[in-house]
Formats: structure tokens, sequence, C-alpha cells
């Protein structure tokens, strides 16, 4: 070999190193792509997140701050604690909820104790940090806009973030793990059902709360005692919000106390007495016993009580409707699945929790084996329990999903991604996975008016029959189960908003025109004496009524053409526009935020003469 052959062997070596030098530099290392993947995933997140406490935040500020008897029960206890210091629910700015019994002469929610005794310890808190601004007198829409806030979005934002850290180990697949991170986000009734005061959120955020602990002492081996405390108390929590939870708590402890006996014992186990104690405790101020106002079957016998049962038949005595319905079981437990309530027809994301549960039970490697055996013991218990021993199989009232298993919902969304591993390759199964998630987001979020709706139940959606000369009473046993109306009353029922829908069905088709007879009257005051109310039946408007303080009683006629009864088969939409609505609150009489606009005592149709 030349010289000349020699440099340029050696010009092709250090050529070749300078190249390898530049590669070196300017490609990232696989350490850095994985640094800016996570980054990337944290940043879809933090946005996810973002726009689902966003969505939230808006909806608990301009949706109507009491949606039933069930959360009005809960502030009126919250009221009485803040401002009256008793639990005792005689004097409240709302009227008589359904949802109480009476003891020694006295009336008190049937709800847990502890959580209301905790909303009211916060709301002495925020009268305190504002110098009396903040209170239940003063400014009662803030009071329950701050408290929802609090109890609600606060925990479905950090169970989002728990959540995303756990997908971290449980979802490699960057397209299964965006999928369900949305799916927790907007998918589920969780994310609906955190704009009202009820149990089942903050029992189903206290059940994940317990859980992810519980994940990394059973698969990571980690043995912190705090975890074993954190999970024990929000096991213990969940437990005395919603006592069907006490089989997870049960559970949970047996499980961890397989895995790590002194642990358990040192931390789990009395930390999960904490919250136990104080629901004894907060019931026995309450009822003079340990046990809570809703085993006192006594309590619930009294004049113009909602809840007596007939000892012989265990119904209701003298109610009709959804909360005495008590179907067939097969009939019920078909709805309570795939039926009109159901957990797969309203949210058929969960369909891929069952593949997921049915694929971790079958894997001995699988990290979810356990949860998943967990899952399907808690679920089919609970099934089980509501279809054959709960209240009356009525389906959680009149509510947009089956409520009773919400807080079932983080563990579901746990096994939801392993249902989707293997499969997201075929475009086919993403495109049928995106449309499930699709129906799931949009049968959960329903808006209108800022509210979340109930209108997918039967009793909701289908429309009322009315018999032409035979009138309606809109009470507390019959009120009007359509939108913008508030709860039923002894002497009928408010509007509480700036409209409100009847679907009426004919009994026959009327040969001539017809007359609605409204019997009612307007909320007026001194401040706010006047109110008038646009009529429209079938979308087309018919009538105007005014209302004022010399005339504000009685019954009022509107005209209804014959054409418009015959243009949807007997089927008449009427809707009530109201001018200008207003809330107790806003005129400073009560601490009642609905905002008022006509109160119906009944309805009638006739033939017009």
């Amino acid at each position: 070999m030349n010289d000349s052959t020699q440099l340029n062997a050696q010009d092709d070596r250090r050529r070749g190193r300078k190249k390898q030098r530049r590669k070196r530099s300017n490609v990232p290392t696989r350490l850095n792509a994985q640094d800016d993947t996570l980054a990337e995933r944290r940043r879809l997140d933090f946005i996810l997140i973002a726009v689902t406490a966003g969505a939230v935040l808006g909806l608990i500020l301009l949706a109507p701050p009491i949606y039933s008897s069930n959360d009005q029960s809960r502030w009126a206890t919250v009221y009485s604690l803040a401002e009256r210091g008793t639990y005792n629910i005689d004097k409240t700015p709302w009227p008589a909820s359904i949802d109480r019994v009476r003891l020694n002469g006295h009336y008190y929610s049937d709800k847990p104790p502890l959580l209301p005794t905790l909303l009211a310890g916060e709301c002495l808190l925020l009268k305190e940090l504002s110098f009396g601004r903040l209170s239940f007198r003063n400014s009662p829409q803030s009071v329950v806009h701050i408290i929802l806030a609090t109890i609600n979005l606060l925990p479905l934002v950090i169970f989002l973030g728990l959540f995303s850290r756990l997908l971290n180990r449980l979802a490699p697949d960057p397209w299964i793990r965006a999928y369900t991170m949305v799916a927790a986000g907007l998918g589920t009734f969780l994310t609906g059902f955190s704009i009202t005061l009820n149990n089942h959120t903050i029992t189903a955020f206290s059940l994940f709360f317990a859980l992810y602990p519980a994940f990394l002492i059973w698969y990571e081996g980690q043995r912190t005692g705090w975890l074993f405390a954190v999970a024990g108390f929000f096991a213990g929590f969940a437990a005395v919000n919603e006592y069907p939870a006490a089989a997870f708590l049960l559970a949970l402890g047996a499980g961890l106390a397989w895995k790590a006996r002194r642990q358990t014992l040192i931390w789990f186990l009395p930390f999960a007495l904490l919250p136990i104690a104080g629901h004894f405790w907060t019931s026995y101020l309450v009822t003079g016993d340990l046990l809570p106002a809703y085993t006192h079957m006594e309590a619930f016998v009294f004049p113009d009580s909602y809840w007596s049962i007939a000892p012989i038949s265990g119904r209701l005595v003298g109610r009709e409707g959804i909360d005495n319905i008590y179907e067939p079981w097969p009939v019920y437990l078909f709805h309570m699945l795939t039926g009109y309530d159901g957990i797969l027809s309203l949210s058929p994301i969960f369909i891929f929790t069952l593949m997921g549960v049915w694929s971790s039970l079958r894997s001995r490697g699988s990290p979810l084996r356990a949860f998943a055996a967990l899952a399907a013991f808690l679920s089919l218990l609970l099934l089980v329990f509501y279809t054959f021993f709960g209240p009356n199989r009525v389906y959680g009232g009149m509510c947009c999903g089956m409520r009773y298993l919400f807080c079932l919902i983080p563990l579901w969304l746990m096994l939801l991604p392993e249902g989707l591993q293997g499969k997201t390759t075929h475009r086919w199964f993403r495109g049928v996975a995106l449309a499930l998630l699709l129906v799931s987001a949009v049968r959960t979020l329903k808006y209108e008016s800022a509210t979340i709706l109930a209108s997918d139940h039967p009793l909701v959606g289908t429309p009322m029959p009315i018999v032409l000369g035979r009138a309606i009473n809109f009470n507390e046993l019959n009120p009007p189960v359509w939108r913008g109306w508030s709860f039923g009353e002894k002497w009928g029922t408010w509007s509480d908003g700036d409209s409100a829908l009847l679907l009426l069905a004919l009994s026959s088709i009327p040969k001539n025109d017809l007359e609605l007879l409204i019997h009612g009257h307007a909320f007026l005051t001194d401040k706010h004496p006047s109110q008038e109310v646009d009529i429209l039946v079938n979308g087309h408007p018919v009538d105007t009524l005014k209302y004022d303080l010399q005339s504000n009683s009685g019954v009022r006629v509107v005209k209804i053409p014959k054409a418009l009864a015959l243009e949807k088969n007997g089927h008449l939409l009427i809707k009530f526009n109201f001018k200008n609505p207003i809330s107790p609150a806003e005129l400073g009489m009560s601490a009642d935020a609905r905002r008022l606009g006509l109160g119906i005592v009944s309805l009638e149709l006739r033939a017009e003469n």
C-alpha cells in the first residue's frame, strides 16, 4: 500500500469519526426520547384535566344548586348545623324534603350524617374567614358553589391526576392511555354527578384514593406505613358514605392483611376506624344511639311521610311512579345492565372493562389479576343486593343513571386498558372504541341551560297521559318529571329556571280546539311585582300569561288549536318561557336559590265548546 492510499484511508476514518460525533450530537438518546414522550403525555393529561375541571366548574357556577329532595335533604342538615347549631331540619330556607325522618318530635335528614357535619364545618370556616360575608344567610349561592367545588371538583382533579400516574404503569400504549384518560375525564357519570351534592361521587373518589396506595403495596412491594394508613382511611370513609362500600373495605383489608399483616394491623386498621368512629358519633348525635336514622324504620311513619312502608307488601303506602315501581327482578336486572338505566347502554366503554376483567383473571401473570377479582366480586355483590334486597327496585329514583353503582367506576376504569390491549392495531376496532366513547360522553353530559339532565329516564322521556276534562295535580305525590321543574310540594310545584317543559299525551284525538286550564300563581313580591309567561305548544306560540300582585291566583285558560294536537299524533309539548324568573335568595328573602317563575297546582285539558 503506497503513501497515497494510506492517507486516503486515514481521511476516510477521520470523516467517519466526525460523522459519528455529528450523529451523536444531533440525534436524541433513547433516554431523551423517553423523557420527551413522558413530557408529551403530561401535557396531554394536563389539558384533559383542565378541560374537565373547567366544564365542571362552569356547570357548578351556572346550574341550579339544588336538584331534588335527595340533595336538598343534605343541604338542609348543612344549613341547620351551620346556622342553627342543630341536626334537626325543622326550619330551613327550603320546602320540607321527602327524604326525612321524625325522631323525638323533630325532623332529621335520613342521610348518613358525617359528610354534612364536615361540610357544616367548612361553612363555619368560610363564615369566619370572610368576617360573616360567606354564609347561608348573606350569600347562599356562593357558599353552595364553594362547597360543591370542594367536595366534588377538587377530588375529581386529584383523581384524574393520580389516575394518569397509574396509567403510566397500566397502559404503555399511547393510544390506549389517551383513550382511557379521556374516558375517565369525560366518559363517566362521575363527571356529570359532580355538580350536585351527593354521596356517590365522594364514595367513588374515596374508593380510588384507597385503591391507588393498595396497588403500590400489592404489585410494587412498597411497605411504607403511610400507604396503608391512606388506604385504610379512604376505604373507611367510602364505607360510611355508602354502606354497600363496606364490602370494599373488608375485601381490601383482607387482601392487604394477606400481603402484609403487620402493617395492615398497625396502620390500615386504625385509620379505617377513624371515619367509622366519626360516623357512629354523628349518628348518636342525631338518633341517640349508634344506628343511623336510615335504619329506624319507625321514624318514617308520620303524617305526610313519603317513605311510609306497608308492613305486609313492603311497598310504599299511597305512592306511584318510579319510587314504588318494583318491577320483576329479571326486568330490573336487564335494565340495570343493558336497558334504559343500564351500565353498558349508558356507558358502553365498560364493555372493554368486562373484557379486561376476563383477560386479567385468565392470566396468572397479570398485575391486575387481584383487582379484576375484586371488581368482579363487588360488581356481582351489588347487582345481587340491589336486585333482591334493595329498596323497591327504583333504579336510584329520578336519576340520569344507576347511581348505586357509581362507586365502582374508578375500579372499572382501572381494568379498561387491559380490555383494549392487543386490539387497537386494527383501524376498525379503534373506530368502534371511539364511537362507544362518544356515546358514553354524550349520555353522561347533556347540556341544556347549563344543567345536566335526567331526560333519558323512561318516566322523564315518556309523555304524561291526560284525559280530557280530568285535572292533573302537580303536588309532591305527582310532580312533573320533565325539564325545568323543581321538586313537588304539598300545594304544587314551582318552575325553576328560564323555561319549563311538559309533554302530554291525549287519551283521544280531539274533534274541536282545546282549552288548557292552568291553575297556579307566579312568584311575586313587592320587589318583584310582575311576571310574564309565554306559552308554546309543539313549538308554536299560543298565548302570553301576565301576572301581577293584583291578579296572581286562580285559573288561566289557554286556547290550543286542534291542528296542533293532530300535528304530533295527540302529543302536546308545552313550553313555558319566563321573562324574569328570580330566586328568593336574590331578593334577600331566604337562602332558596331556585329561580322561580310559575307555581302550578294543576293542569286540565278540555274540548272547547
